[in-house]
């Protein structure tokens, strides 16, 4: 299946809607991401959230979507609009953009596990696990699941380098 812009063979439209998607789409998500992340901070923060176990957790799942937002989507946004890639400067800004963009990655995930858990105790035996689970024992429980994603993707990261290869015009690139 050939896909082209006016029936030519060297115009093909993939770049064309790559820079589409990332002039337009990436500053939307990036903007709408941090606006609504920003607003859901300031709500969860407030004194009478900040007793609610759960909204201890949306509170890390909101730091985690703006530091994806800023390091992952932002990092794509100036990979392809500016010719900018911040893994390229040094093996160093690589393995620690890698390690950090699946960080918050992995920890928004299983944040979002851990509420599930924790609703579905509260579903089965509602007077119990109210009581059972406090604050402190949801602060431990996110420490201990955060610590250990950091130690797994900081491995992770630690396995990537900066590889030079030919890019489509056969012209020498760096990647992560």
């Amino acid at each position: 299946m050939n896909h082209t812009i006016y029936g030519s063979e060297s115009e093909s439209i993939y770049p064309v809607l790559i820079i589409a998607q990332t002039l337009m789409l990436y500053p939307v998500f990036i903007l709408v991401g941090l606006i609504t992340n920003i607003l859901a901070l300031t709500i969860f923060l407030q004194k009478y959230f900040r007793k609610n176990i759960t909204y201890i957790a949306l509170v890390c799942v909101s730091i985690c979507d703006i530091g994806f937002l800023v390091v992952g989507v932002g990092n794509q946004f100036f990979r392809h609009s500016y010719l900018f890639d911040i893994r390229t400067i040094s093996d160093f800004s690589c393995k620690f953009h890698v390690a950090l963009t699946h960080i918050f990655v992995d920890n928004s995930i299983w944040i979002l596990c851990i509420i599930t858990i924790q609703r579905v105790f509260m579903v089965w035996s509602p007077n119990k696990s109210q009581s059972d689970i406090s604050i402190c024992s949801m602060t431990s429980v996110l420490l201990i699941i955060g610590s250990l994603l950091i130690i797994k993707n900081c491995i992770l990261g630690s396995q990537c380098e900066i590889k030079t290869i030919a890019n489509i015009q056969g012209i020498p690139d760096k990647l992560c």
